[in-house]
């Protein structure tokens, strides 16, 4: 996927959260390449190249090649298998300041997106006895 970046974030292993685009955004004539790109997801930068443009809310943006960035998350015992493919669902869990909470509830994936489990990582010391496991996904599109 093609992508415009700030100048400080155009470097390959960057990752960032796409926040939306602007009504401002709607007037540009580069909106097609950033309207590519999908509210609340995790991307990754793979490879920038040498075109730059100017951007009234950015400044200086570079050209990128983007994917969807692999993410950490907590999967259920049952179906933590490398190499499955899951629905993904958020853990429920309403127990604040927990260390695992951004697992149970990661940025950039959403309830019912097919991912691929890479890797297992560990098992994960839940406080409310939840036998469940950290998982690296990648969203299946």
């Amino acid at each position: 996927m093609i992508a415009l970046v700030g100048e400080a974030m155009a470097k390959p292993g960057i990752k960032f959260v796409f926040e939306g685009l602007t009504s401002e955004c709607r007037k540009c004539k580069f909106f097609k390449v950033c309207s590519n790109l999908t509210k609340g997801r995790v991307y990754e930068v793979k490879r920038a190249r040498r075109i730059k443009h100017r951007c009234p809310l950015h400044g200086n943006v570079v050209v990128v090649e983007v994917e969807l960035a692999k993410v950490n998350a907590a999967i259920k015992s049952q179906i933590a298998v490398e190499g499955a493919i899951i629905t993904f669902r958020p853990i429920e869990c309403n127990t604040r300041n927990c260390q695992y909470r951004v697992l149970c509830k990661p940025l950039g994936l959403f309830r019912g997106d097919k991912c691929k489990i890479i890797k297992i990582k560990g098992k994960i010391k839940c406080p409310k006895g939840l036998n469940l496991y950290e998982c690296l996904l990648e969203i299946m599109t």
